[in-house]
């Protein structure tokens, strides 16, 4: 391999889901690239076939080695050439008729999740991507934990820098007295264990979201010490001008949520909240419009509203939109609803949208999950925290934020958002010093 050029930075890219419309784990890494370019630094990227190419950059897209993987990437590259009607359909089946009886080898012999074969194809083309581009860094982004993996590789094979952003915790707890050690119960958790243990083991700087995930982490693997870190991803400001998209009261106080919901992040919580303030006999409920922007109900709340028929709860389904039109609609919203995940992973994640809901800068509507540093974030930034796991935290807010909604005080925050270019500047002041030679 040929030498490097340290005096001229080239970062080799591994993400999985890079450039890729609606994708958080694509925002992350994607929103860096403009201001990694303005600092000097040569881009090579690699990525599945799922998202859009980035002329930016040297961009490789590469499908997967495995049969499920190449099925889900099909179904992107499909859907991005010829839409979601008939051909799609038809396209897709085939695929899935074609690939089945390999699909079903891959899970008997393997039992890993679809994105985990990426990493022979990463590897192949990140290999000829060293020879050729001469990287100084390799940096792998996920999400998708076979970028972690091929990054792994090669820099056990060319000795290159290796840093890491890790997006969400990859071992998953069951408690909050476990603290993951013990032996993870499928295929693809144990898979997950060992690429956690190759990041804190043999990562040059490895970055969480969240001091909690970075705390597991580091117990689990005390070898990290001070090589890990945390990051705050941030956003890149919404296209959107304010002045002219702006707030104005209507007769409904609307708390409006973007994004998607599951029995993992629901509404129920929030319902059940709205369903005890309407069994008290308060008005403050059938003011209330929840509506929802590119999701709809999940089934827990669907189920608790079903079993309470006489509701006065107002939920309003929106479907998919256009990103003009749902940043036009956070403008316009009372405040932002923020549902976090439940179980163990709230304490070590914070949602990516809440990022971009503090650049809209309209009061935020946050039930959380056991996470202090979420809950102070969002008080700073002059929105309204309650828990998911206390009814009354819930209550409170409700109608404190009616409150204000009856007197016309639901100000737009004025605190400065957390940008990607303070992301970037944090990292790249961790890199410096980490390939910077320490002076006698």
């Amino acid at each position: 391999m040929a030498e490097q050029n340290p005096s001229h930075p080239h970062w080799l890219v591994l993400s999985h889901a890079y450039n890729q419309d609606g994708s958080a784990a694509s925002i992350t890494i994607t929103d860096k690239i403009p201001a990694l370019l303005r600092a000097g630094i040569s881009v090579t990227v690699i990525s599945a076939r799922t998202g859009e190419y980035d002329s930016r950059v040297n961009h490789i897209q590469c499908l997967p080695f495995g049969p499920s993987g190449l099925r889900f990437d099909l179904r992107h590259v499909i859907a991005r050439r010829w839409g979601r009607g008939l051909r799609y359909r038809v396209l897709t089946l085939l695929a899935s008729l074609l690939l089945f009886p390999l699909i079903v080898v891959e899970r008997v012999l393997f039992g890993l999740s679809n994105h985990a074969s990426w990493t022979v194809s990463a590897v192949f083309h990140g290999l000829r991507a060293i020879r050729d581009q001469r990287p100084t860094v390799i940096y792998s982004s996920g999400g998708p934990a076979s970028a972690h993996h091929a990054a792994a590789i090669l820099k056990r094979r060319t000795g290159i820098p290796w840093i890491a952003e890790i997006h969400d915790p990859m071992v998953e707890r069951t408690s909050p007295e476990d603290d993951g050690t013990r032996r993870q119960p499928t295929r693809n958790g144990r898979y997950l264990e060992r690429i956690e243990q190759l990041i804190c083991h043999h990562s040059d700087l490895a970055w969480w979201f969240t001091e909690a995930a970075l705390s597991c982490a580091r117990s689990r693997h005390p070898a990290l010490s001070d090589r890990g870190t945390v990051i705050l991803p941030g956003c890149l400001p919404p296209n959107v001008d304010t002045s002219v998209d702006r707030h104005e009261y209507t007769e409904r106080l609307t708390l409006c949520h973007f994004g998607s919901l599951s029995n993992e992040r629901s509404l129920a919580p929030l319902v059940r909240a709205m369903l005890s303030m309407s069994a008290t006999r308060s008005e403050i409920v059938s003011d209330i419009d929840i509506v929802l922007f590119g999701t709809s109900k999940d089934e827990l709340t669907t189920s608790i509203l079903m079993s309470s028929p006489q509701s006065k709860v107002a939920i309003k389904h929106r479907g998919r939109v256009s990103r003009t039109d749902a940043l036009t609609a956070m403008c316009r919203a009372d405040a932002l609803l923020l549902i976090h995940s439940d179980g163990e992973l709230g304490p070590e994640t914070i949602p990516s949208k809440v990022y971009e809901y503090f650049w809209i800068r309209r009061p935020v509507f946050a039930v959380t999950n056991r996470n202090q540093f979420l809950d102070d974030m969002v008080r700073r930034f002059e929105g309204f925290v309650c828990s998911e796991h206390d009814e009354a935290s819930i209550i409170h807010a409700l109608r404190e934020c009616h409150q204000r909604w009856k007197s016309q005080t639901l100000d737009s925050h004025t605190q400065v958002p957390i940008s990607v270019d303070d992301a970037v500047s944090t990292l790249l002041d961790r890199v410096n010093k980490m390939t910077t030679p320490i002076s006698d």
